[in-house]
């Protein structure tokens, strides 16, 4: 069983609730936008894939329902969040301009 189909299958039909996903998705996009755009110009022309991770790891821990969250999804999101704070301040580069 996929990652995905655990934490967005709403009704546990066996299927991926695709709402529930997209919101998670616009949700992550929001939060990296908030620390990216001190520093770039948003939106950014082209979606480097460093943040495609960084999104996905976001996302799957905002999905996750209360009290599901493995201590893994939380080192991920932490970490996604500690890049994206390096990001912000200038010690990380997205690699565009």
């Amino acid at each position: 069983m996929s990652v995905l189909l655990i934490v967005a299958d709403v009704d546990n039909d066996g299927a991926v609730d695709s709402a529930k996903v997209d919101a998670a998705l616009q949700d992550a996009t929001d939060e990296i936008d908030a620390y990216i755009g001190a520093k770039y110009t948003l939106p950014l022309t082209s979606t480097p894939s460093s943040l495609v991770r960084v999104c996905i790891d976001i996302a799957l821990y905002r999905l996750s329902p209360d009290g599901a969250y493995t201590e893994e999804k939380r080192i991920r999101y932490e970490d996604a969040i500690r890049f994206l704070k390096s990001v912000a301040r200038g010690d990380a580069s997205l690699g565009i301009d």
